[in-house]
């Protein structure tokens, strides 16, 4: 038996992609105290858990900001007396917390950016998806291509409520569209999200769902207004687990590199996934039994793992050359 702290710390799509290193600790280590430290954005997404005993929010953006809090916080983690930390973050700040915090054993990445305070280097492999990669930092395997999710109750009902609200019935084909990224040149031409949608709603009668959160809500409002069709927007209506709930319900999405693909993967929901500057060669690509992606074969990508704010070369290719076309076969073929 020992107390086990988990500290994922990244983006919303990295927590998704911890889940299963998650379960295979509870799996492993039988009977042992497991706490998760992660952002408050990513709250919904642990909270309702089996495998968790403690949810820890470091809110390292906002209140628990800067060196002060950072000792503040640690001595919380001191107090623990956690017997190991598992670092699936790479940052020298979560490394740190585990060591300062007096953690005696500390496994991380051998790319870590402090991995000298680490007590085991596991090997970060390029060739795997990065669940398989997580995995390794206990010598553990998924066995199928599984992110074990779990909402809360209140997400689900909310999510059911606002579906109720929108006019959509169970008879209803419901396709799910996430236009939206943190980063720019990973957002498919928002005019092709127009034209797709329409296409989708006038040949199969679809309801077509705008997913997202409140920093996408703009974007879907003009998604909307180009198509001038009936076209549900949940981006800034719902929170981060009435929205995966939503993407639950869902017989098809459409999706960039960002995090609502891994939930899509998450509850096996067929996948088209527009990957522009990114490639599923970093290993975050669609991690489900029915996905297609749609991208282009050129020699400037990738041009970095998160993508930027604008094209490094100018020329936009890997999204513009991406047909409303290209993307409307692929949906058709999921939905054969």
């Amino acid at each position: 038996m020992k107390k086990i702290l988990i500290i994922q710390t990244a983006f919303i799509g990295d927590v998704i992609l911890t889940l299963p290193l998650i379960e295979a600790v509870h799996r492993k280590y039988p009977g042992s105290h497991i706490s998760i430290m992660i952002t408050p954005k990513a709250y919904d997404l642990v909270k309702a858990n089996p495998y968790i005993n403690e949810v820890i929010v470091y809110d390292k953006n906002g209140m628990d900001k800067g060196f002060k809090n950072f000792v503040k916080f640690d001595r919380k983690i001191k107090n623990q007396k956690y017997d190991m930390a598992i670092l699936p973050h790479r940052s020298v700040r979560s490394v740190m917390l585990a060591y300062s915090g007096g953690i005696p054993e500390r496994i991380g990445f051998d790319r870590s950016a402090a991995k000298i305070f680490l007590t085991k280097l596991v090997k970060y492999s390029w060739d795997k998806h990065e669940v398989e990669r997580n995995l390794s930092l206990i010598d553990e395997k998924n066995g199928s291509r599984h992110i074990p999710i779990f909402l809360g109750t209140g997400d689900i009902k909310k999510a059911g409520i606002f579906l109720k609200e929108q006019g959509v019935i169970k008879k209803d084909l419901i396709i799910g569209l996430a236009p939206g990224s943190v980063w720019a040149t990973k957002r498919w031409i928002k005019e092709r999200f127009a034209e797709l949608s329409e296409r989708l709603i006038d040949v199969y009668g679809s309801k077509i769902i705008l997913i997202g959160g409140k920093e996408d809500e703009e974007l879907c409002n003009e998604i909307k207004k180009i198509t001038g069709k009936e076209i549900i927007i949940a981006a800034g209506a719902l929170s981060l687990g009435e929205s995966a709930s939503v993407i639950s319900k869902c017989d098809l999405f459409i999706t960039n590199d960002t995090a609502p693909l891994h939930l899509a993967s998450a509850f096996q929901v067929p996948t088209v996934a527009i990957f522009g500057p990114t490639t599923t060669g970093l290993g975050f690509g669609p991690y489900s039994m029915k996905n297609i992606v749609v991208e282009k074969i050129l020699s400037c990508r990738p041009c970095g793992r998160h993508g930027h704010k604008v094209c490094p070369k100018e020329h936009f290719k890997c999204m513009r050359e991406i047909t409303v076309d290209e993307v409307f076969d692929a949906c058709r073929r999921l939905l054969k």
